[in-house]
């Protein structure tokens, strides 16, 4: 398990224009640490707080 402050994203142009950043440790629920809409570009960075083993980005709305 690590503690997180920031999560960086690389994403290409076909992406979600919303979606959740999400970190479970081992296998045991999740919790979102950022709900993001209207996102836009390739590069971003998110702080956030929180620890967990797996991080995760779930899309709820595709772009444009």
């Amino acid at each position: 398990m690590r503690d997180l402050c920031a999560v960086d994203l690389n994403r290409e142009a076909a992406c979600a224009e919303d979606f959740r950043i999400e970190v479970s440790a081992g296998g045991r629920g999740r919790t979102t640490l950022e709900s993001v809409t209207g996102a836009t570009g390739a590069r971003a960075s998110y702080e956030v707080s929180g620890s967990g083993g797996h991080v995760r980005v779930l899309g709820t709305a595709r772009g444009a």
